[in-house]
């Protein structure tokens, strides 16, 4: 079982250039890729896109490529001489004709993007965008064992909760009769009453009472409690993504518990009842994090 939480870095070199790849992952409902890849290599947007979406399942996924070393390889500046000598031809004619002062800087000259231009280098695309797959696999292999790891922790907690659930739902099962024999002999006792003072239709009061002792029988929610309680735990040790099919789970676990409690009137059922719907909201929060 993985989590949805993790972070993988590592770093790779195509001839003079470095490069550091990062991926973090934060829980999602669905698989959300977000990139960061500096402009000279914009080229290995959907490659990379691609990948992350091919290798990864659920989660919000941010993927920063840093690149260092001699980038000269990809990309360099060039002065544009012509619209530069334009450029300077503008200032002296503002200056001499319209009495315009102020001074050209360096500055203003490279921070003017027409003037200095950004021209890609002929590089071997598909050998760079190799060399970074390549390192990402290994970002990856660093993000699914710190996923893993936290996996193992998440499942750890589970398993606490789910004997948890497991030991109220047979104590429940336990007093789930006594409890049941204990409403049909009071009413009974009511009926026997009742009938020693009116003239009442005696098989339809006993009617009644199988009615009565149907609508407060919980047996069936509970064996259906305990089936969900295994595959929950079933779901637990499984490679695949069961992130939503556990929380389907949950929500039928608490339809179940919830009908329990409201059908039977014992105070000890509906404290544990209670302590039941408690651990339910635990893992609830906690399955949102894991694939």
């Amino acid at each position: 079982m993985l989590s949805m939480t993790g972070f993988g870095k590592a770093e790779g070199t195509y001839h003079s250039i470095r490069f550091t790849v990062e991926v973090k992952s934060v829980n999602s409902r669905y698989l959300d890729v977000v990139t960061v890849i500096p402009r000279k290599v914009a080229f290995l947007e959907n490659p990379i896109r691609d990948y992350l979406t091919k290798r990864l399942k659920r989660g919000k996924i941010l993927f920063i490529l840093n690149l260092t070393g001699d980038t000269g390889e990809i990309s360099y500046f060039q002065l544009n001489e012509k619209l530069l000598r334009n450029l300077l031809d503008l200032k002296s004619i503002l200056k001499e004709k319209f009495d315009v002062e102020g001074t050209l800087t360096v500055t203003d000259i490279l921070s003017r993007e027409d003037v200095v231009e950004l021209m890609d280098t002929a590089v071997e695309e598909e050998a760079l965008a190799k060399a970074i797959l390549n390192t990402t696999d290994t970002a990856l292999a660093h993000l699914e064992a710190m996923q893993r790891q936290e996996g193992e922790y998440l499942k750890e907690q589970f398993e606490r909760d789910l004997q948890s659930m497991s030991r109220e739902i047979d104590k429940i099962d336990s007093i789930r009769q006594i409890n049941l024999d204990q409403h049909v002999t009071a009413m009974e006792e009511r009926v026997a009453k009742l009938m020693n003072q009116y003239t009442l239709d005696e098989a339809r009061m006993y009617q009644e009472i199988a009615l009565l002792a149907d609508k407060l029988d919980v047996s069936e929610e509970i064996q259906r409690f305990k089936s969900h309680l295994l595959q929950f735990k079933a779901y637990l040790n499984e490679q695949d993504s069961v992130g939503k099919r556990c929380n389907f789970l949950l929500q039928e676990m608490h339809r179940e518990v919830n009908t329990l409690g409201n059908k039977v009137a014992n105070a000890d059922i509906s404290q544990r009842v209670v302590e039941i719907k408690n651990r339910i909201e635990i893992i609830r929060e906690q399955v949102q994090n894991i694939q």
